[in-house]
């Protein structure tokens, strides 16, 4: 899996969701799986050094030049948890 570019977008509610672009739908779909079930630490360290990013998602890049991103929001722990 490559993550070939990020991009911060802002919910309706205001929150601000990290996307990770991949480079295929099966890239996207296998990097939502991997991050919903693991890499705890990785999530540990984007909470602690962007604290103001308060979900991830994975999305890709069409050809058109559009994102699509995963509506299922994967949810960061908050700075206040990892104390």
């Amino acid at each position: 899996m490559k993550i070939w570019e990020s991009i911060v977008i802002q919910s309706i509610k205001g929150e601000q969701i990290l996307v990770l672009i991949c480079n295929s739908l099966a890239e996207q779909e296998r990097l939502h799986h991997f991050l919903t079930i693991d890499a705890y630490e990785f999530k540990k360290n984007i909470a602690e050094v962007k604290p103001e990013i308060d979900y991830l998602s994975t999305g890709q890049r069409q050809e058109s030049g559009k994102i699509n991103w995963n509506k299922d929001f994967i949810e960061l722990p908050k700075w206040y948890d990892l104390n």
